[in-house]
């Protein structure tokens, strides 16, 4: 797949990355009697009021194709964090799937780190605070990678063991729960979190001391999560992580929300809720005992982080 499409989509000029970044978002009108290549298709498109024509890409392995461009070149980069900023149009599409790339610029992901807060119980348990100590994250990942998920129930190409201080970017964009994450080693092991469809004996010797990480990059208010969106998460790294049985019944989870400028800030921790008849009775109680366990941050989008960010641009 890699030799027919890379060649058409791997753009040099500042004109070809700008057409790229629009073709994934489905705003690259299309013209009578223009030429589409291959891996595109024309679809009607509504954005507003206006209903126009637009070429797009042709399937999921395009578009996870094209997002792998974006995502492995540095000027693309820097144009998408751009376009995330100064953009209307589109800024807050491109946060939702790009946003996570501000972590790779190590000056940002430091401010960023700094202005974490805890999201709180609803109830103000005062068990929160001994129940996450160990867990303040220090810092975000220097390192980077692209992982990939498979599409249609094909074979994942990627399988690698699990390592600390690397972040994990999916280049499935509609990959479930979060839009990257890492491991951390924790020096805490107070926590006894479970792991969806977990299968005894096979718990980490290292139970409670590896973190998991996951950050969502993300423009939408308050509103709980998906149940089966965490079960479909562990299944996902089940395939990329070859070692996975081995760990992970054995780590504490951390949650970090990653909110747009124009969202309002949470107030409290984001439910989990559990669609009755979608999941059996022990991924339910999986899922409600691990998600009980896990901390959440969140961090926005200020303008302190934006001109940070705008000076790699």
């Amino acid at each position: 797949m890699r030799t027919s499409i890379f060649p058409r989509i791997n753009c040099r000029s500042h004109d070809l990355r700008e057409l790229l970044i629009d073709t994934l978002l489905y705003r690259a009108k299309w013209l009578p009697h223009a030429r589409v290549f291959y891996p595109l298709k024309i679809v009607q498109v509504k954005h507003g009021v206006c209903e126009h024509f637009a070429t797009g890409p042709c399937s999921s392995a395009v578009e996870i194709e094209m997002s792998r461009v974006l995502l492995g070149d540095q000027r693309l980069r820097g144009q998408l964090m751009w376009r995330l900023v100064w953009c209307p149009e589109t800024c807050v599409k491109l946060f939702e799937m790009f946003g996570v790339c501000i972590l790779l610029y190590r000056d940002v992901s430091k401010l960023i780190v700094k202005k974490l807060t805890r999201l709180p119980r609803a109830c103000g348990c005062p068990r929160d605070d001994a129940a996450r100590r160990g867990t303040r994250l220090s810092k975000f990942p220097t390192d980077h990678e692209v992982i990939s998920c498979g599409v249609h129930d094909k074979p994942n190409a990627t399988q690698m063991s699990v390592k600390t201080g690397v972040l994990y970017i999916p280049d499935l964009l509609s990959f479930p729960l979060f839009s990257a994450f890492y491991f951390t080693m924790g020096s805490s092991a107070n926590s006894t979190a479970a792991s969806c469809k977990r299968k005894g004996g096979r718990n980490a010797k290292r139970s409670g001391s590896l973190v998991l990480v996951g950050v969502l990059a993300t423009a939408r208010g308050v509103g709980g999560t998906a149940a089966s969106a965490v079960v479909q998460f562990t299944e996902q790294i089940a395939e990329c992580f070859d070692d996975w049985d081995v760990v992970r019944g054995g780590f504490r989870w951390v949650m970090v929300y990653f909110q747009h400028h124009s969202s309002a800030a949470m107030v409290n921790r984001q439910e989990c809720v559990v669609t009755e008849g979608a999941m059996s009775e022990e991924d339910c109680e999986n899922v409600r005992l691990l998600w009980d366990e896990a901390e959440q941050q969140q961090v926005r989008l200020d303008e302190e982080i934006v001109d940070a960010l705008l000076a790699h641009c």
